[in-house]
């Protein structure tokens, strides 16, 4: 039982991090873009440099530089953006773990403190958690999408 979750898990942790690529590139696509393109031959130069933590500043500076003066605008930026930031903080939590599954298979245990540290610091994640938080991200960059067609940059 243990290996046949530990497979699961696995594969879901693989598909995360695959999501997450889909969604590091709408990010790009959302910072590249904004002012309708203008700036894309200054962005090609700098984009290899930018995480998903710069991208996710650049993307509030251009909320909040095209849209001062909406706050229903600059809102629902800021909701999508807490959620945004939390898939990345995710994202370096699973990408910086060592990762082992419970005993009888009933959980992932990610332990995200080094190796010597004293006590460890655990976190438990089921195999439905980790497939509703794969299921997120597409949801996530889906709204993004909307919120670029309603309120572009």
């Amino acid at each position: 039982m243990q290996r046949a979750a530990e497979a699961e898990i696995t594969a879901l942790l693989g598909q995360f991090f695959f999501a997450f690529s889909d969604f590091v590139t709408a990010l790009h696509l959302c910072v590249a873009w904004h002012d309708s393109g203008k700036g894309l031959d200054q962005y090609t130069a700098i984009a290899g440099d930018l995480g998903a933590a710069d991208l996710l500043k650049r993307i509030e500076r251009q909320v909040s530089k095209v849209y001062a003066s909406d706050k229903s605008a600059q809102q629902d930026y800021l909701d999508w953006l807490e959620k945004a930031h939390e898939l990345r903080e995710r994202r370096n939590l699973f990408a910086h773990s060592r990762w082992h599954t419970e005993a009888y298979g009933r959980y992932a245990i990610a332990i995200s403190t080094p190796v010597f540290v004293d006590p460890p610091l655990e976190h438990h994640f089921s195999v439905e958690v980790l497939r509703g938080i794969c299921a997120s991200i597409p949801l996530l960059i889906s709204e993004l999408s909307k919120l670029r067609r309603k309120y572009p940059l």
